[in-house]
């Protein structure tokens, strides 16, 4: 028996019943005791009672409780410190799209975002960089357009110029020379007249296509064109402009003169009308 095996000094602890909990064991302590001057008797006590078993459950449990809140009090912190550094990559790389925005909005145009992801951020980013492509794209085109729309009006301008001095002039001579004109000159002069002023007009409706010009729409119409004819129209029309300045004007044609040749008439009239203007502009 329990009793017997600690009397007897057996290794301890020895586990003996529990008189408040039926068939469970638990370590006791064993005294022999006198009553009444009757010897035999032992005073029996469980070390481990049910006060201690509950104290001892408190305290385990208080150290488990507390070792929770310390976890989780260090799980709140971790997830904290990587909160605040996401935030902080994510605020920067949006900070960054921000002054990117915003240094291409100050003319800025070559400025892109990094994109080194294929988040949210990064999307905004890829996108941001197609319309800035885009927009510059547009902005050098319609320069190109633009500059050409100058050049086109500078063009027109210069080639009114010519048909307006060679009607001024043809009517002046036929004004001064009235009484001594032979008919068949002044049919000749008129129909230059009428030409010129016919060419007028076509600069005229060229002057209003240029709100539907696009620089790529620009096409030369080519057509076979006689350039011996060309010449002879061109020496008539500043006729009289060069015998107002005391030049000679004429066109020297070769024995191939009915020769063709594939151009646009047009672009052809108008770099040789710009020739002659300024050669009886700068001639003395």
């Amino acid at each position: 028996a329990p009793l017997d095996e600690f009397i007897a000094g057996e290794m301890l602890p020895i586990y003996g019943d529990d008189p408040l909990n039926a068939g469970v064991k638990k370590p006791f302590s064993v005294a022999p005791i006198s009553i009444m001057g009757s010897k035999g008797c032992y005073l029996y006590v469980i070390l481990s009672g049910q006060q201690f078993d509950q104290a001892a459950a408190m305290v385990q449990n208080s150290y488990i409780l507390r070792n929770t809140f310390i976890g989780l009090g260090l799980i709140l912190l971790v997830t904290l410190i990587l909160g605040l550094i996401v935030f902080r990559l994510l605020t920067s790389r949006l900070r960054h799209v921000s002054e990117t925005v915003k240094s291409f909005e100050q003319g800025q145009l070559e400025r892109r975002v990094k994109v080194n992801s294929n988040d949210e951020v990064g999307l905004l980013g890829a996108s941001f960089n197609q319309m800035a492509d885009t927009l510059v794209s547009n902005m050098d085109e319609i320069k190109q357009i633009d500059k050409l729309r100058r050049e086109l009006v500078a063009n027109v301008s210069h080639d009114l110029r010519s048909p307006l001095a060679s009607i001024q002039g043809y009517l002046e001579t036929i004004q001064q020379k009235e009484p001594s004109i032979n008919p068949e000159d002044r049919s000749k002069y008129y129909e230059i007249v009428l030409r010129n002023t016919k060419k007028l007009g076509t600069l005229i409706e060229e002057l209003f296509e240029l709100s539907k010009f696009d620089a790529q729409d620009v096409q030369p119409e080519m057509e076979p064109v006689s350039m011996a004819e060309l010449a002879q129209d061109l020496v008539q029309q500043f006729k009289p402009l060069a015998e107002q300045k005391g030049i000679t004007l004429k066109a020297v044609l070769s024995d191939e003169h009915t020769n063709l040749v594939y151009a646009d008439i047009a672009l052809m009239e108008r770099s040789i009308s710009n020739l002659i203007d300024n050669a009886l502009k700068h001639t003395p």
